[in-house]
């Protein structure tokens, strides 16, 4: 675990920050697995993160065009 927090800080969401993904999701009809996605690019964003490592960049293209090109497999 040591190694994991030496590489990188964990971000976490606010209440008003999870519950305004949630209901964001909702309005576009974003359900199920999907949630999760948008709370992690939530998340990207409250960091500004310069690129999102992801197994799925598929479920991620789908969700925010915008961050096309800052999406990568490890």
């Amino acid at each position: 675990m040591s190694e994991i927090t030496a590489r990188l800080a964990p971000v976490a969401l606010t209440a008003d920050e999870y519950l305004s993904s949630i209901r964001d999701a909702a309005a576009r009809g974003i359900t199920r697995g999907k949630i999760y996605d948008c709370l992690i690019l939530a998340c990207a964003r409250k960091c500004k993160a310069e690129v999102i490592y992801t197994w799925n960049t598929k479920h991620f293209l789908r969700l925010r065009r915008t961050w096309h090109g800052r999406f990568q497999t490890p």
